[in-house]
């Protein structure tokens, strides 16, 4: 992006923002909205920080693409403290995954706790979970374990995310990705009802299809049930992050994503 459309990016943000702040001061009724970057994988680090920031919430989740788990201490001071300039919240980081190196998994938790990190949406391997009980208890950090449709080789349904934290630590539980599990055949309502217990972070997702072929498309104009999703995050009082996760047109996905939000707002103003 060339420095005329980062500037007109930046003018964006903070014009929006202002329209949004003048609206009322608690659209969402208490739940933690925001984005995850995945969304905006084209974007980079601090482009993406401005566009979230332009939406008029307050909270982020990050893919190591926006901040690699390699990064220096003083690359993840320098992070965290423009995140936290911004007035965003930063909640974890996701997706990880994580096999038998502990090392390996040492250092993600490290990562999250220099970036004040209270959770990590992850796809471990069976083999792993006896790691991160563990490091969970260690650090204080929650792991989430995200489904991932039906190409997924551990996680498709919400009984592989029940069997998997089955007799592990109360830390470890779930991140459900709704437009995953409907992809999966799974209708997305069924599945934050079964995982609600131990529920750590929210995807939030709609898609055109219940199968392989489903993709991302705006909230509120595909399959997935959110009114019904969203009242019942807001009776549970669930305070995890409630991540947009938009995942079609990577090169310019902010009109889409700006349409989500209002949707979101909508359906809890009601």
């Amino acid at each position: 992006m060339g420095a005329t459309g980062l500037l007109g990016l930046a003018r964006w943000a903070f014009e929006r923002k202002g329209a949004a702040m003048a609206k009322e001061s608690e659209p969402y009724r208490g739940l933690k909205v925001g984005v995850h970057s995945y969304s905006l994988r084209k974007f980079n680090f601090a482009d993406t920080v401005r566009i979230t920031n332009g939406f008029g919430v307050h909270y982020i989740g990050l893919n190591p693409l926006h901040l690699p788990l390699e990064s220096p201490p003083e690359k993840l001071t320098e992070a965290k403290a423009y995140i936290e300039r911004s007035g965003l919240t930063l909640l974890g980081c996701g997706v990880i995954g994580f096999d038998t190196d502990e090392k390996k998994a040492r250092q993600v938790f490290e990562y999250a706790k220099a970036m004040g990190m209270r959770t990590i949406a992850a796809n471990p391997t069976p083999e792993s979970l006896d790691i991160l009980d563990k490091l969970v208890s260690e650090f204080g950090i929650r792991i989430a374990i995200h489904n991932h449709g039906p190409e997924s080789e551990y996680y498709k349904l919400p009984e592989d995310v029940l069997k998997a934290i089955r007799g592990h630590h109360e830390l470890i539980g779930a991140c459900v990705d709704f437009g995953h599990f409907e992809r999966a055949g799974v209708k997305a309502e069924d599945a934050l009802r079964d995982l609600t217990n131990r529920l750590y972070d929210v995807h939030l997702k709609d898609v055109n299809r219940a199968d392989a072929k489903g993709h991302t498309v705006v909230l509120g104009q595909g399959i997935v049930n959110l009114p019904a999703i969203l009242d019942d995050l807001v009776k549970m009082r669930f305070d995890g992050h409630v991540a947009l996760e938009y995942e079609s047109d990577p090169e310019n996905p902010v009109p889409a994503m700006d349409k989500c939000f209002a949707y979101v707002r909508k359906v809890l103003a009601a």
